[in-house]
């Protein structure tokens, strides 16, 4: 919802997305594929990460409470391309 703002933000300010600024969304909610342009994002499965998420969570429990290791878990992600990105112009900043 953050990057559909940004976009109706840019809208307002007579950006143009792709061409003057590229927008990226997050969880891929199904308004993305809707925008004007389509919007671009990351998608992820919410069941994989409450699963990871209840791991952590049994890891933290069971653990010894005085140690601060630190646990990375991974959560498979994919990008999912539509039209709101396009490659930076060459020779701009």
């Amino acid at each position: 919802m953050t990057a559909i703002g940004v976009m109706r933000q840019a809208y307002d300010q007579k950006i143009k997305i792709p061409d003057d600024l590229s927008v990226v969304g997050f969880d891929n909610i199904r308004m993305a594929e809707f925008t004007i342009p389509p919007l671009t994002t990351v998608q992820m499965s919410q069941k994989e990460l409450a699963k990871i998420a209840f791991q952590a969570l049994l890891n933290e429990v069971e653990g010894d409470s005085t140690s601060h290791e630190r646990h990375e878990y991974d959560l498979a992600t994919n990008l999912v391309l539509r039209l709101s990105t396009a490659l930076a112009p060459v020779g701009r900043p």
